[in-house]
């Protein structure tokens, strides 16, 4: 498969409406394994790494979820392409050394994923709109569970081991994407954050630019596999959600009660008159003003555009996606700004 093809649409979970999904945009589970009868990937021989791979493959396309998977290899270095994958969540941001003999499955919708031979031998990534941890640990579990004929590396004391120190214990990664603008725009953000801690929850900002507040997106993720069991992960990221969901919630209703539910309306109506017509946008400016009109949405402002559409281009509006849809992915950022510029018109007047 093509990137480009894969960078055309945004991934199902992105379009899809989910559990709580005017906080939670949604939400990722990563399970990383790895073989036993093999040297971890960095330390591999290039022979190893291809028996790793085609072995892996060759198993996990017997599974039905991926009989129709899309797969991509990574065999000719390509940075845009890499660029791509990881604005999607699919790939970690810097390419390990061996990723020539990587390869990725993605099923349709980019729901369920597979990536072999990056630093882990797999990588099974799983993804669904709003908030759904439990059952996407559940179901990465009983993948792993289906890799029978294979020993994977596992350690009574450690756990599952991994060249990755955060991957060994569980191998479980639950990462949420949240829109929380009222409680930032209030201030209370982050010492709403920092009560995570308490959960053993890590955040970070999911904003783009120099003001990593601005939009109002940020990430929580379990900071480490290792000590604590899948299911105390899950409940972690399911009393972390609840948490800010609560805190969100009540900071908007909050904003919207007097005489700031019109200005709070106005900002909304605003930001969807510049993405509608502006000709010129960079994604910094772009993902504030689609912030500002879902902020106003999940208010009961009715502005005339869907909240999957403002999803999809939280996806397809970000830097390497737009520069595939300019003639080289070289161009100007002023080429780029236009481009995505043109895209945002036309998937909101089109919907």
């Amino acid at each position: 498969m093509r990137i480009k093809q894969l960078a055309a649409a945004a991934p199902a979970w992105a379009r899809k409406e989910g559990p709580d999904s005017d906080v939670v945009l949604w939400t990722r589970a990563r399970l990383a394994r790895n073989l036993a009868d093999f040297r971890f990937a960095p330390r591999a021989a290039n022979a190893e790494l291809l028996d790793i791979r085609d072995a892996l493959l060759k198993k996990l396309r017997r599974m039905s979820v991926f009989a129709a998977a899309a797969k991509i290899s990574f065999a000719a270095p390509d940075a845009l392409a890499g660029r791509i994958l990881s604005e999607r969540g699919l790939l970690d941001a810097d390419s390990p050394s061996q990723a020539a003999h990587a390869a990725l499955l993605c099923a349709p919708g980019e729901e369920t994923c597979a990536l072999v031979n990056w630093r882990d031998h797999l990588r099974l990534e799983l993804a669904g709109a709003g908030f759904c941890a439990q059952e996407l640990c559940d179901a990465a579990a009983n993948m792993a569970d289906g890799l029978s004929g294979f020993e994977t590396a596992f350690d009574a004391q450690f756990g599952w081991l991994s060249p990755a120190p955060e991957n060994a214990g569980t191998g479980l990664r639950v990462s949420l994407t949240l829109h929380l603008p009222f409680l930032t725009r209030s201030g209370r953000a982050g010492s709403a954050l920092k009560n995570l801690d308490n959960l053993f929850v890590a955040w970070k900002s999911a904003s783009v630019g120099t003001d990593l507040a601005a939009g109002g997106f940020y990430e929580i993720f379990n900071a480490s596999s290792f000590g604590r069991s899948e299911t105390e992960t899950a409940n972690a990221a399911q009393s972390a959600a609840r948490f800010l969901c609560a805190a969100e919630r009540e900071a908007r209703r909050w904003t919207f009660s007097g005489e700031k539910s019109v200005q709070a309306a106005d900002e909304g109506w605003r930001a969807y008159g510049t993405l509608e017509t502006a000709r010129i946008i960079s994604f910094e400016e772009a993902s504030k003003h689609i912030s500002a009109a879902l902020a106003a949405q999940s208010a009961g402002v009715e502005i005339p555009v869907s909240k999957s559409v403002l999803r999809e281009l939280l996806i397809l509006a970000r830097p390497a996606h737009i520069a595939l849809r300019c003639p080289k992915p070289s161009a100007p950022p002023a080429l780029r700004d236009i481009r995505r510029a043109e895209l945002i018109r036309a998937a909101i007047t089109s919907k």
